[in-house]
């Protein structure tokens, strides 16, 4: 994205350089194309001399020109859509002419579209009188850009004039004063000016058929005809108010106040256009019961439009304070209770909005932070009442009313005419009060401001007249409709409007009512002839909830006569939940969405937001530290995918996503196959039956215990979990109780029906119920439960565990789980997170074999825990005993499984000894600051706040107190660039809210700080370099001078990448290692032309303090520093972006700056408890990530040198020339662990490489590495199916030697070519189509053979079969005989015999087996590829139609058999380990377009025992897709069989739902059969038909495609057929030359069909 304004973060413009003054707009108003046409005249001033461009806000314009007016003189200009923002819309770049001394006014010819945001355009039907079009204006907040290319934020205040030509039938109005109208040619031409200068969201027009009436001397309301009467008797009392905000504001500037009634589709209670108020008329109620928005639009006069917010983070500035004086001015009409009636419910309705929102969502903030975000998200009551209640807190602080009345007007006084933030109102705040010090000290200002949910102080309000409300909403919901009526009609005579609202709000708060209530509610108070809009809302809501079918209709019909977003939201929410009237819903809202403003629409059916929670992120990393320790690992799966498909379902349950519901059940065509397919799936088997009665029990256990919020709104947490255990036969016990209690014999629950002060639940006993995961969310923030006993409960199983575990970590003490079958070791795990438990009791759970030993580590994990139920002395079993010795003999001591297994204990003991770390590093940083080990006490995690600065600097090897760091300082401020650094200064200054006092300083010694630095180091400071922010976190440790100095360029030089310019090195280097661990996400961003310098240069160039959360920051900076790793910043970057992956690929076909926008502001999301599993992470990715590039790297990356030169620091490795990331020679021995390799670095834990040599066969020969298998890279341009056969071959050893645990074993590929360029240039082919394919971990030595030999030069003797004679490096000039592509030499020397009693090894045993047949295996390589002979014969494929023999000793692939024995039998046969299967949602599977059927089944393993599974048919492949009984929905992959495979599919004829598939190869003398499944299939009989078609199919694609080669050379070998290490490629391809005497199993198939 494009620079923002440094003021606005939703702004394009730059006021700052260029910026607009006045501003003339020339429109015509074009009813039938939608659409405005003309020009906008835009007075310039250059604030910075050398401003060469103007920058201006637009959204959907169709700019057709730009010109100076003074001489008409085009000038240069360009709509940067490459910029475009979804919300933000285009920034158009004018070019200004040079600087003459002349005005320069700016005239931009352009016309708006018809969906732009900012005008809503109304046929004549859709008006009231029906008789003419209409058209209105809203441009808050940013949509005034899609009305005129202006600097579209509120910190450019301007006057505007402006001429409306419209047709003359109708009237136009803008907010502004009119200054004339001349009619002709029957259109009108309407003149405008606005003197007051107004930011662009102030500039509003309407045209339509209005008329006026007159309400005093300064006030008129306009509307239609037929509506202007009843506004004037309805908003008779404007000019009383007026005078009222007068009296405490002061003069009202604006000329006149005209009231607007705008048709019903107005999404806004009011808009406060200056001169021109909106409102909506809605408001109309007959009683001037609802004009209280006028006051609120009247407040704005003076807070907002005279004083008004600086960017919409400071919101609150504009509606916090006018809330509060509408409030002082009902006060002053209607007296001081009013006042406190109506922010009582204004306090209610934020607490809802809380509630609705969340209290953690950042957008609940007072100031919340919006780069990024559109600021129509955060519209909501919390500006407003949140904004009032911090005014009414500061009020009474001050002293009352009395005191802080004057201080409002001096308040407006001070900044009439401007643009300010929350921390200009502090300031003046504290200055004006100052003579009384200390007034406002005991303001949180951070948890006002900048901490999201409800205030941290709630005000006190007079209920003088909301308990009258209070009273009778408890007596209709203490009514038991059994009694008599005990109300009347008369109940409500007494109150005002505004109390029968309160009354309704206070039901709509308690559980619904029931229908009889209602109806005798609207019997005695008839609610539904009532005329205002609110107290119908409200009744209507009260309806819906109680699934009252006769207000079903009066409330469809509510929301589609009007548009106030105020009703038409929650009423949609409404009947949204309601799940039978949820089509009428959605019918009505697509019916009427034409009717509707774009921000009405926008927020109920566009509203999305995706981010993980952090408690996703500390579930991921327990998984990975889990496998980590038990050595688990798939091949060719990276750490991320594999977290991925663990933690899938877990990232659901905890993921916070928001979708519109309108959109995602909007009602789609169906073709005819697809209802078919719908009705016609009902079985009616025996089976089929009771399947679909436990679903049902499921379903409605999982109903009956779902988590009710108003139940624990009304109870409390402690009381609603007790009714909800008691109801279901469980038992609790409250704290200072002895009893229990339980239900009575009635069957109620003998407890209060209302929260109640000082009841807590202490022990809570569910056992024997039938409670279940969802279950357990009733049972949250029980901050005095200390027992918890499930026994004998039958679906507690592991994530029960692991939920009460997390949940109660801190205060369980007693926790039963005896009988819980389905409780395994896994969940047994999570209990030692329970630190404060004393007794464990695991009575009756004998399923878990290794219990004994669990309970003897958690005893050690937890200090004094008694586990009762269980015998730890008893001796284990023999097959245990027996596993563990063999297990002993394979881990040597120091192993990666070793090390795992004693690192456990050690981080429990850490963690329950960070206040001792804290005392230790706190002693030792009074005792010797500059020499400690602040990693070695701190054990890399965050800091205490009081400690850090001197940690920090302990870190950086930086002494405190330091004084000689600005010595050389000249005190000079002399650089070019000195007046741009002191405004960023200032800038820096005013974010971080310094004291006056020490502003003065700070901005000294900053100023000092940087102009010493860029003297010193002969650098330039630019603005965006990361300067600024890095030092925005240090200046709150109040460092002194030469400390915050010598701070700031350690991390400079120390940690922040040199180069991060465009296409610079740290940007290749990132995307390097993407490629490595993440190609598929790497392969979008590049598809998308998203290079990481167009996200990542604030994440390299401040260490993320430009992107992140100042909390987060300082945690980050916290470990950084302690691991002193300055490669760190790189995978920090890979975790960010590997953790966003799915959100990041959903942005597949949005344009490329929403992808980068969304991109660069992902660390904005990371909160500080994330950090440290967010830094773990990035040191996996570390470990597992190759080391020697590092080396290679650093001197040009971080290297101590000028900054001037650092350009010139040209990396030994060209990054942006590689094609994958690099790796040396030093690196490569010492993988291989060789004792003779000299200089080699320290093993590398977790990285082993599978090492493929890549040179020709005759270099091979001559000398190689002893683990390196060969792979031909020539023959991927000259034989390419033989290439093909070499991969499989290749990939097939990798997956053996992996499982063997060979010396030659590594899931990181390593590709070695010769180091000289005409060799290398095949084997950049071989690496580039490994990485199209998306292969994980590639690399390619850099040098080659050529850098290995030259390393081993002292020492050639570790080659295998080094030649001296032969090798290219040791006699580069002699070309060896029989070179070429992929040739051998005939002079090939035979292998060294070894000597007797020799111990030979696999690799010399391949090596040899090489040598001996080189020359017949290159042989027939080429005639697997070019058999000449085999072009004579007339053999060719078998066709369906083709009868004869069939092939040698195969039986028919379609038969009916009782005899299942025989070759391939499954006695011999293993199927896959399930803990291996790859788990998959079944839904995306079912979602596949090449699925063609799918049938349940019984999937039958070798022991017999059956699995419920999907076997699903697709043109090419079996699936069998195994549930897993635990996660509904999910299943894991057990087998994926190609049809091409199939041999035989045979039947019992007794049990013919009994089939059996079996698989084979052609081994030249017939099928072998190598596989088999078995399936008990329902629908066997459509089953076995939908494999044979799709067999048959497959087979005739085949023979209808020209072969590769020639007929029965096909097939060359199987891709799971085996080749050892050391053994060539092309040689593991010999097994492929028998294959070519037979056809493909899929032939046979169709043969024999």
């Amino acid at each position: 994205m494009a620079a923002m304004c440094p003021d606005d973060p939703c702004s394009f413009s730059n006021p700052h350089e260029a910026a607009v003054t006045s501003v003339h707009l020339r429109l015509t108003v074009d009813f039938e194309a939608r659409r405005l046409r003309g020009a906008a005249e835009l007075r310039v001033e250059r604030r910075a001399p050398a401003a060469a461009v103007l920058l201006l806000d637009t959204r959907g314009l169709d700019v057709t020109g730009v010109s100076r007016l003074e001489d008409s003189a085009p000038l240069q200009w360009k709509l940067e859509s490459e910029h475009e923002h979804t919300a933000y819309g285009t920034p158009l770049r004018v070019a200004l002419p040079p600087e003459d001394g002349q005005p320069l006014t700016v005239a931009v010819e352009y016309s708006t579209r018809p969906e732009s945001t900012a005008l809503a355009w109304l046929e004549p039907e859709q008006t009231a009188g029906r008789r003419r079009p209409y058209v209105y204006s809203h441009c808050e907040a940013i949509h005034c850009r899609s009305m005129a290319p202006l600097q579209d934020t509120p910190a450019v205040k301007t006057p505007y004039t402006a001429e409306l030509t419209v047709p003359a039938e109708l009237t136009a109005l803008m907010s502004g004063l009119r200054e004339g109208r001349e009619e002709a040619d029957g259109v009108a031409r309407c003149r405008f000016r606005q003197p007051v200068p107004v930011p662009a969201y102030l500039i509003a027009l309407a045209v339509g058929d209005l008329e006026s009436r007159p309400l005093g001397p300064r006030c008129s309301v306009w509307s239609e005809p037929g509506v202007v009467d009843r506004a004037a008797h309805e908003f008779v009392d404007t000019e009383k108010m007026l005078e009222a905000a007068e009296a405490l504001c002061g003069p009202y500037i604006w000329g006149v106040y005209d009231l607007l009634v705008l048709p019903p589709s107005f999404p806004f209670g009011g808009t406060e256009n200056p001169c021109l108020t909106f409102i909506t008329p809605t408001v109309i109620a007959g009683d001037r019961s609802l004009v209280d928005v006028v006051a609120h639009e009247i407040s704005h006069s003076w807070t907002g439009n005279l004083v008004t917010n600086r960017s919409w983070e400071h919101f609150w500035l504009n509606e916090g304070f006018t809330m509060f004086l509408e409030r002082k001015i009902l006060a002053r009409l209607h007296g001081e209770p009013a006042r406190h009636f109506s922010a009582a419910g204004g306090w209610k309705s934020l607490r809802e909005t809380i509630r609705t929102r969340g209290a953690d969502d950042p957008l609940t903030c007072l100031s919340p932070k919006l780069a990024g975000v559109d600021p129509d998200d955060a519209f909501s009551t919390v500006p407003y009442e949140k904004g009032h209640a911090f005014l009414w807190y500061l009020e009474q602080l001050a002293g009352g009313p009395t005191v802080f009345d004057p201080f409002l007007r001096a308040y407006v006084e001070k900044f009439r005419l401007k643009s300010i933030d929350s921390a200009d109102f502090r300031k003046f705040l504290e200055e004006y009060f100052a003579p009384t010090p200390g007034l406002f000290d005991k303001v949180d200002w951070e948890a006002w401001l900048h901490t999201p949910g409800m205030p941290p102080v709630a005000p006190q309000f007079d209920s003088q007249l909301a308990d009258v409300c209070s009273d009778l909403s408890a007596r209709w919901l203490a009514w038991n409709t059994d009694e008599p009526c005990p109300f009347s009609a008369d109940d409500l005579t007494p109150l005002t409007s505004g109390q029968v609202i309160e009354l309704l709000a206070q039901l709509l708060e308690a559980p619904p009512l029931p229908v009889k209530k209602l109806e005798k509610m609207q019997e005695l108070y008839d609610l539904d002839a009532r005329a205002n809009s609110e107290i119908r809302f409200r009744w209507l809501r009260l309806g819906l909830a109680a699934r009252w079918e006769r207000q079903l209709q009066p409330a469809l019909e509510f929301v589609t006569a009007q548009g106030r977003m105020k009703f038409v939201r929650p009423i949609y929410r409404d009947l949204y939940g309601w799940e039978e009237a949820r089509p009428k819903a959605i019918a009505t809202f697509e019916r009427n969405k034409p009717n509707m403003m774009h921000v009405a629409i926008y927020t109920v059916t566009m509203l999305g937001l995706r981010c993980r929670s952090g408690r996703h992120l500390r579930r991921q990393l327990t998984v990975l530290r889990r496998q980590l320790a038990s050595g688990a690992n798939h091949d060719n799966e990276s750490p991320s995918q594999r977290e991925r498909r663990i933690m899938d379902e877990e990232e659901k349950r905890h993921s916070l996503e928001f979708y519109s519901v309108f959109e995602l059940l909007k009602p789609k065509q169906a073709s005819t196959v697809e209802l078919l397919q719908r009705f016609n799936t009902m079985k009616f088997s025996k089976e089929a039956v009771v399947e679909f009665l436990e679903d049902k029990v499921k379903e409605n256990r999982v109903l009956q215990q779902r988590f009710i919020e108003e139940r624990h709104q009304i109870l409390g947490f402690d009381l609603a979990a007790a009714h909800f255990i008691i109801a279901r036969g469980g038992r609790v016990r409250l704290q200072g109780d002895p009893r229990w209690v339980t239900r009575s014999p009635e069957g109620s629950v003998p407890l209060p029906g209302r929260y109640t002060h000082g009841m807590y639940v202490e022990e809570l006993d569910a056992s024997g119920t039938e409670i279940v995961y969802e279950g357990l969310e009733n049972f949250i923030r029980l901050s005095k439960l200390r027992a918890l006993y499930l026994r004998d409960c039958p679906f507690v199983d592991d994530w029960c565990v692991d939920r009460v575990c997390g949940e109660y970590r801190h205060t369980l003490q007693h926790l039963d789980l005896s009988g819980c079958r389905r409780v395994t070791e896994t969940g047994l795990e999570g209990v030692a997170q329970l630190k404060e438990l004393k007794t464990l009791t695991l009575e009756r759970m004998d399923h878990i074999r290794i219990l004994p030993y669990i309970c003897l580590l958690l005893e050690d994990a937890i200090p004094g825990l008694e586990i009762r139920g269980v015998d730890v002395l008893q001796p284990p079993p023999d097959d245990l005993l027996a596993a563990a010795e063999s297990q002993s003999q394979l881990e040597a001591p120091g192993s990666d499984q070793s090390d795992a297994a004693a690192q456990a204990p050690a981080d429990a003991q850490s963690q329950s000894s960070d206040t001792t770390q804290t005392l230790e590093l706190e002693a030792a940083l009074l005792s010797v600051p500059e020499g400690v080990d602040v990693r070695g006490i701190a054990k890399c995690r965050p800091l205490p706040d009081d400690l850090r600065a001197s940690a920090w600097l302990a870190c950086l090897d930086i002494q405190q107190d330091v004084d000689d760091g600005l010595m050389t300082f000249t005190n000079i401020y002399d650089l070019p660039e000195q007046q741009m650094m002191r405004e960023d200064i200032q800038q820096l200054v005013d974010r971080l809210g310094n004291d006056e006092d020490d502003r003065v300083s700070v901005m000294s010694d900053v100023e000092s700080v940087l102009t010493h630095y860029c003297k010193s180091q002969r650098d330039t400071y630019r603005r965006g370099n990361g300067w600024m922010d890095i030092l925005q976190p240090l200046v709150p440790l109040k460092l002194n001078k030469p400390e915050l100095y010598f701070t700031f360029t350690n991390i400079l030089q120390r940690y922040i990448p040199k180069n991060c310019t465009k296409d610079g090195d740290p940007y290749h280097l990132l995307r390097l290692l993407l490629l490595y661990h993440e190609p598929e996400l790497c392969n979008f961003l590049d598809t998308m032309k998203v290079a990481p310098d167009s996200f990542a240069t604030t994440w390299l160039n401040s260490l993320f303090a430009a992107t992140c959360d100042l909390k987060a920051l300082r945690v980050m900076w916290d470990i950084y520093f302690q691991m002193d790793d300055p490669f760190l910043i790189f995978f920090l970057s890979l975790v960010i972006l590997v953790n966003a992956k799915d959100q990041i690929l959903e942005l597949k076909g949005k344009p490329r700056a929403q992808i980068v926008s969304t991109v660069a502001s992902l660390p904005c999301f990371i909160q500080a408890d994330d950090v440290p599993d967010f830094c773990e992470l990035a040191n996996f990715y570390s470990m597992r990530t190759p080391k020697s590039f590092r080396r290679k790297l650093y001197p040009s990356l971080f290297g101590v040198c000028a900054p001037h030169l650092s350009s010139l620091l040209t990396p030994t490795v060209p990054l942006a020339q590689s094609l994958c990331l690099p790796v040396y020679a030093d690196e490569i021995l010492s993988s291989m662990d060789s004792r003779d390799a000299p200089d080699v670095l320290p093993e590398t834990e977790l990285v082993k490489f599978f090492l493929v040599d890549c040179r020709p066969a005759d270099q091979y020969n001559a000398g190689h590495l002893p683990t390196a298998f060969h792979l031909d890279c020539t023959l991927m341009l000259y034989e390419p199916a033989a290439f093909g056969t070499a991969v499989s071959a290749l990939l097939s050893a990798q997956r053996q030697a992996t499982a063997a645990q060979h010396s030659a074993a590594g899931e990181h590929l390593c590709f070695i070519g010769s180091g000289r360029e005409k060799e290398d240039q095949f084997l950049h082919m071989v690496v580039a189509s490994f990485l199209q394919k998306r292969s994980l971990y590639v690399s390619k030595v850099e040098g080659g053979y050529q850098a290995v030999h030259d390393m081993l030069s002292e020492n050639l003797s570790a080659l295998t079969d080094h030649s001296a004679r032969h090798c290219v490096v040791c006699t580069p000039d002699e070309a060896p005989a029989g070179a070429g592509p992929g040739g051998d030499r005939p002079d090939a020397p035979q292998p060294p015999q070894p000597a007797a009693g020799t111990k030979v090894s696999l690799i010399d045993r391949l090596n040899a087996r090489w040598k001996m047949k080189g020359q017949q295996v290159k042989e027939k390589l080429v005639d697997i590829i070019t058999n000449a002979a085999m072009e004579q014969q007339t053999e060719r494929h078998v066709s369906s139609q083709d009868k004869g023999k069939r092939y040698r000793n195969m039986a028919p692939v379609f038969s009916l058999d009782d005899d299942e024995d025989g070759p391939g039998s499954d006695e011999e046969l293993t199927m896959p380990v399930e803990t291996t299967m790859e788990l998959v949602e079944i839904a995306e599977y079912m979602r596949k377009p090449e699925l063609l059927e799918h049938f349940k089944c019984q999937h039958i393993k070798e022991n017999k025992q059956a699995h419920p599974s999907l076997l699903l048919v697709t043109p090419t492949q079996l699936l069998v897709l195994r549930e897993v009984p635990d996660k509904p929905g999910w299943a894991r992959l057990a087998a994926r069989r190609s049809l091409t495979s199939v041999v035989t599919i045979t039947s019992k004829k007794k049990r013919p739902e009994l089939i059996t598939f079996k698989y084979g190869v052609n081994d030249g003398d017939g099928m072998t059969i190598t596989d088999l499944d078995r399936f008990y299939i329902p629908r066997a009989g459509e089953a076995t038909k939908a494999v044979k078609m799709a067999i048959i199919r497959l087979s005739d694609d085949t023979l209808g495609q020209p072969s590769d080669g020639p007929p029965g050379k096909t097939r060359q070998r199987e891709a799971g057929e085996p080749m050892e290490a050391g053994e060539s490629a092309e040689a593991a391809a010999e097994g492929a030359e028998g294959a070519s005497e037979a056809l493909p199993p899929a032939e046979a198939a169709s043969q024999e069909a």
